[in-house]
């Protein structure tokens, strides 16, 4: 549905003012924006007709008017200018990512930090799932005399370690024996073909070597599955007691985003639609996610990627309240920054 252009200003004038205060607005307080060229009355009838198509709502105790998520659906489709970021703002973000010896998880980690102070909000961050990884070398160094670190190098620079326990006793001949015989194995696959299948049948062709290498085999199975699962980020959950609308289901919120399985199923929703532009955000109101606990809040979600290696996803979680025309330039711009260190850093080899 498109407005007239007056019922459009006084509904982008409610929310703008309900952005900044919290408070219900009033036709008077409308009226003074307009600079008292249009009457209380004409005002509190257009209110009135806002309201009765569903986008404001009355707060039982107040006599003003709080924009309703179909109101704030018709602001960010078809009202809302986004503001450009300014050269000051874009060298500030671009500063955040000028890091020198670049650690992936770190990087995930403290971008959501950054994030949920630039917002105000709760942030979840998602690793990539990288899908097209080929390993290039598996590092196998003695940790102890019944234990071997197993250190996984792939194609895009990631390294995956993990530690095995063996039945036997090392030495450098054993040592030299299962490098050689690990790295003919495995070296060169993509990591997406070593599935356990792909284990029990090499495993099956070892005959009396099949407790020797088992162990070891299974620990690579488990970190090439690790780097096609995506791991979650969360910070600023303390930020969602800031909005008095939401104090009271804050803790409810914290709880269903910090379930990883809630957060895929919110993700992986058809009705989410995420953009395949990088960094393009989308954003979703509590209604539209058609979840009964989640009815109080906004999601903004903006995807970043890096080509033919993996993808992964910003989540900013508040209330409807938010200054979208500045939230949305600057999330967007991080999260194309994101995917640009991560492209130069994990560029395949």
């Amino acid at each position: 549905m498109k407005l007239d252009n007056r019922k459009a200003k006084i509904l982008e004038f409610i929310i703008d003012m309900y952005i900044k205060s919290g408070e219900p607005v009033s036709s008077k307080t409308i009226s003074e924006l307009f600079q008292n060229t249009i009457s209380s009355a004409t005002i509190r009838n257009e209110m009135a007709r806002l309201y009765e198509l569903g986008f404001l709502e009355q707060p039982h105790t107040s006599a003003g008017r709080v924009p309703s998520q179909l109101g704030y659906r018709l602001y960010v489709d078809q009202i809302m200018k986004k503001k450009s970021l300014s050269e000051e703002q874009t060298r500030q973000i671009e500063s955040w990512f000028n890091i020198r010896d670049l650690d992936y998880s770190s990087l995930i980690k403290n971008s959501g930090k950054i994030l949920s102070e630039i917002t105000s909000c709760m942030t979840i961050l998602s690793s990539m799932a990288f899908k097209s990884l080929i390993i290039t070398k598996i590092e196998i160094i003695e940790v102890s005399n019944m234990a071997l670190a197993v250190i996984l190098v792939t194609s895009s620079g990631i390294i995956k370690s993990k530690v095995c326990k063996v039945d036997f006793d090392i030495n450098f001949e054993t040592l030299d024996y299962i490098y050689r015989f690990v790295n003919n194995t495995f070296a060169g696959k993509s990591v997406e073909k070593i599935s356990k299948n792909y284990i029990n049948s090499i495993t099956t062709g070892l005959d009396n070597y099949q407790s020797f290498f088992s162990p070891i085999f299974y620990n690579i199975y488990e970190m090439c599955e690790s780097l096609q699962t995506s791991d979650f980020y969360i910070d600023g959950q303390i930020n969602l007691l800031l909005y008095k609308e939401l104090k009271d289901v804050a803790s409810d919120i914290i709880k269903i985003f910090s379930n990883k399985n809630t957060v895929i199923d919110i993700i992986n929703d058809k009705f989410i639609n995420l953009s395949d532009n990088c960094g393009a955000a989308v954003i979703k109101f509590g209604r539209e996610l058609k979840r009964a606990e989640l009815i109080d809040i906004c999601l903004i979600i903006s995807k970043y990627n890096i080509s033919n290696i993996g993808t992964g996803n910003i989540l900013i979680v508040g209330p409807g309240r938010l200054n979208y025309s500045v939230l949305v330039p600057w999330i967007e711009y991080f999260s194309k920054m994101l995917s640009v260190v991560l492209s130069e850093s994990l560029e395949i080899k």
